[in-house]
């Protein structure tokens, strides 16, 4: 009986544990309204869930309509990957819109692993898709032509807008 209420009690950590992870990750994804100060902690997720280097201030660019960041990673088949953070028109020291830019497949994966796994059923070059999550709306497009970014094949973008 011991040995059950104990294989019991770990089950039960093992679910809170996990709960308490992603329901933390999801607050850590919610990036519109928050301070520039935060677009740091957001692009380090990004690059922690597709494997690419962290992000650093030498591949980050400031802008009139926002802020770059391009994470690379060194034999990585995602290849880099570009979050554009756009400014608010009212506070321009708050995050308004994102724009993450990648290779499809990258952009696929980065997609199905923090927002919703069915994207992964319909054909890569087929994705068009969006859900409401906290008042953001979350999309995913695999259909940018490669001449608007200066690459190779075609591109894929999730962005996220306020509902």
């Amino acid at each position: 009986m011991k040995r059950f209420t104990l294989k019991a009690c770990c089950t039960l950590m093992l679910l809170a544990s996990c709960f308490i992870f992603s329901s933390s990750n999801a607050q850590q994804l919610k990036i519109l309204g928050k301070p520039y100060a935060e677009a740091y902690g957001f692009a380090g997720i990004i690059a922690q869930t597709i494997k690419l280097n962290a992000p650093d201030s030498a591949n980050t660019e400031f802008n009139r309509r926002g802020m770059q960041v391009t994470l690379k990673g060194g034999d990585s088949a995602a290849g880099p990957v570009i979050i554009e953070f756009i400014k608010g028109e009212a506070n321009p020291d708050i995050i308004d819109g994102v724009s993450i830019t990648g290779r499809i497949p990258a952009i696929i994966e980065l997609y199905a692993a923090l927002y919703d796994k069915k994207v992964k059923a319909v054909k890569p070059e087929e994705v068009y898709t969006s859900i409401v999550r906290d008042g953001e709306v979350i999309g995913v497009r695999t259909d940018i032509q490669p001449d608007l970014i200066g690459t190779d094949g075609f591109l894929g973008r999730i962005w996220i807008r306020k509902k």
